[in-house]
């Protein structure tokens, strides 16, 4: 594992209902924790959140991969339609998402 100073966590869908939740949560628990918020736009404006405006269903988009790269831990709660009555165009690419972030997760010299 590659040396790290501090604990970064990447957040997708971190502009989402989850996501601000979560990040809120550890940065309440850790005020030293760096989050890095992947999503579509970014969130609210915070010192101690890096925003990276990013597609995860685009394999090929190398913002989300090298904040990956930078990450010592992930959350992903990114979806292309998060509702339960999303059509299978959506769920397809949520999947493809979810297997994207795994896969640059896996390879990751960060994780």
């Amino acid at each position: 594992m590659a040396e790290i100073e501090h604990e970064v966590i990447a957040v997708t869908g971190a502009a989402g209902n989850l996501g601000t939740k979560l990040i809120a949560a550890l940065l309440e628990s850790q005020p030293s924790l760096r989050v890095l918020g992947l999503d579509l736009i970014a969130g609210k404006p915070d010192d101690r959140i890096e925003w990276i405006e990013c597609n995860l269903a685009d394999a090929g988009d190398s913002q989300w991969k090298d904040a990956i790269d930078r990450s010592t831990g992930l959350v992903h709660f990114a979806a292309k339609n998060p509702y339960p009555e999303a059509d299978w165009d959506d769920a397809t690419v949520s999947l493809d998402m979810t297997l994207h972030v795994m896969l640059a997760a896996a390879h990751s010299p960060t994780m």
